[in-house]
């Protein structure tokens, strides 16, 4: 049966609104009896896998974690090194808008508004970390959730929020968020009325015996190749979580020794000593090791995981795909990136909505 599991992330080392808004005022989002408040955030989330030492950065991980998705897609045999074209065709229906044209060959791409467009912001920019519980008011009673500035106020930015809680408790992460008591769904989602027992005995199964500190939801190292066939394009590359361990109370124990010799020192007067010390002790910091063990149990049961949590897996899954397709097309022609951008523009993503900020600890 499900289990509830502790999220034991840690901060940085050492150092309905339905269709529109119905009010601008602080509100809150539950999830069965947990409760996120929506209030004004904080500034939104800028940090990259490569830029931030990536998976094995204890910066990273510990400071950021979160979702991440930084992939560049590759195209199929077929379609390698052939000019891609993006184009926004507003008469059709939702989800079925946006063209990809390969010379004469036109695809179209299953994609609501309500992803392609803040999907599209998010692969347009140099950082790649979705959301966090690690803002800068995050303390020991309550995490502060940040965005990439994409995902502010949209529904996929809370679906991207869930999928990094997913594994919190799930006995109660399989339902959707509601405010007011409403379930808010974007064109194509369908709430799950229960609980799947099946998948929740699969998930259970690949987390039983592992240890480990936290973990990132993640595209790193995936093959995210895209194809057209049928007239729709098409995608293999699904995200997974990556669990991990560090050192950081070895660490810990290291540096408070070294604080207390480098207090000894100044008060002796030894100001060169105690500043060599200083720099020691600033340049300690955690080792990161993967659980691999983990990491590949729940890669296996990405489809159970699917089947957990449809709305939220999809939605993580559609961000990872389409944000490296994009980027594929972006350094490819800068030139037809930046026109499709242009066509976008005037488009709203529905349903709007205040993304939750706080969760109480």
């Amino acid at each position: 049966m499900a289990t509830k599991y502790s999220i034991k992330k840690l901060v940085a080392f050492g150092t309905i609104l339905i269709v529109c808004f119905l009010a601008l005022a602080q509100g809150s989002w539950n999830l069965g009896p947990y409760t996120f408040t929506a209030e004004r955030p904080a500034a939104p989330l800028r940090f990259s896998l490569a830029s931030s030492g990536g998976l094995s950065s204890y910066a990273f991980v510990s400071g950021v974690g979160g979702v991440a998705f930084s992939g560049i897609a590759t195209p199929s045999v077929a379609l390698a090194g052939r000019a891609i074209k993006l184009h926004y065709d507003k008469s059709m229906r939702d989800g079925r808008r946006l063209e990809v044209k390969v010379g004469s060959s036109v695809a179209l791409a299953d994609i609501p508004d309500w992803m392609l467009i803040p999907i599209a912001k998010f692969a347009d920019t140099d950082f790649d970390a979705c959301v966090s519980l690690f803002g800068p008011n995050t303390s020991a009673t309550s995490y502060d959730i940040v965005y990439h500035e994409s995902f502010q106020n949209t529904l996929l930015g809370l679906r991207l929020l869930q999928a990094d809680i997913l594994l919190f408790n799930i006995a109660e992460t399989w339902r959707l968020p509601q405010w007011g008591g409403t379930v808010v769904l974007g064109p194509g989602e369908v709430a799950q009325p229960q609980l799947d027992q099946p998948s929740a005995r699969s998930i259970n199964l690949a987390l039983r015996g592992g240890t480990f500190q936290s973990w990132v939801m993640t595209d790193q190292g995936e093959s995210i190749v895209f194809d057209l066939a049928g007239g729709r394009l098409e995608f293999t590359g699904s995200p997974y979580y990556y669990f991990w361990n560090s050192n950081y109370k070895v660490v810990q124990a290291a540096r408070d020794r070294l604080v207390s010799r480098a207090l000894e020192l100044r008060r002796a007067g030894r100001v060169a000593d105690h500043n060599r010390l200083v720099q020691q002790i600033n340049a300690m910091v955690p080792t990161v090791t993967e659980v691999t063990s983990l990491t590949k149990r729940l890669k296996d049961a990405r489809g159970a995981l699917r089947r957990f949590n449809t709305p939220v897996y999809d939605a993580a899954t559609q961000t990872m795909r389409y944000g490296a397709f994009f980027r594929y097309v972006k350094k490819q022609n800068r030139q037809e990136w930046t026109m499709f951008l242009h066509e976008l523009a005037p488009v709203k993503s529905e349903p709007r909505i205040l993304t939750p900020t706080t969760w109480a600890r």
